[in-house]
């Protein structure tokens, strides 16, 4: 209530999160605040403050009178306690390039956010050096820690090699071996439709024809 009694009164809607800036609860001027507020200065009765979520990170003081930021759970301290701290706002995913959780440099500082796909090129977890790839990265040298190689889909058909060490084409999996076998092999993209005019799946020669071709001779296998 602004003014008045129980019975005839004047007033606003207040919530049992409203802070006082002034006066009693029946005699009262104020604004609505969450149960996440952080007084900046006085009381609970009377007090100045912003709206703050729980995730508020100080950057100097006390709960009651405090400076700050509003900051993720995620946020990774460059120097400093919880208390008193720098430091940006970093994803779970942050790599770090130097450091602990807690007195840290990393790649979005000088960087990039890398994703849980993060492929090391070099190092380790908290030492590392790398690009941001997907989990169907094919290695063409290395291991996983240490690797050099290129995107590449599932349907990633080897020309050479193993999948550890590998040369080859991003191919679908329509793809048609003209010689050798799926580990080695040559070959073009050819869509399910491919008529063969010689040979067989594995080693063949022929066009894409579509469906609608008519054979005027031979087997699906050896046509014209």
């Amino acid at each position: 209530m602004t003014k008045g009694t129980r019975n005839r009164t004047r007033g606003i809607l207040l919530s049992k999160d409203f802070i006082m800036t002034k006066g009693t609860r029946n005699r009262t001027r104020g604004i609505l605040f969450s149960k996440d507020f952080i007084m900046t200065k006085g009381t609970k009765n009377r007090t100045r403050g912003i709206l703050l979520s729980k995730d508020f990170i100080m950057t100097k003081g006390t709960r009651n009178r405090t400076r700050g930021i509003l900051l993720s759970k995620d946020f990774i301290m460059t120097k400093g306690t919880r208390n008193r701290t720098r430091g940006i706002l970093l994803s779970k995913d942050f790599i770090m390039t130097k450091g602990t959780r807690n007195r840290t440099r990393g790649i979005l500082t000088r960087g990039i956010l890398l994703s849980k796909d993060f492929i090391m090129t070099k190092g380790t977890r908290n030492r590392t050096r790398g690009i941001l790839l997907s989990k169907d990265f094919i290695m063409t040298k290395g291991t996983r820690n240490r690797t050099r190689g290129i995107l590449l889909s599932k349907d990633f058909i080897l020309t050479k090699g193993t999948r550890n060490r590998t040369r080859g084409i991003l191919l679908s999996k329509d793809f048609i071996m003209t010689k050798g076998s799926r580990n080695r092999t040559r070959g073009i993209l050819l869509s399910k439709d491919f008529i063969m005019t010689k040979g067989t799946r594995n080693r063949t020669r022929g066009i894409l024809l579509s469906k609608d071709f008519i054979m005027t001779k031979g087997t699906r296998n050896r046509t014209r």
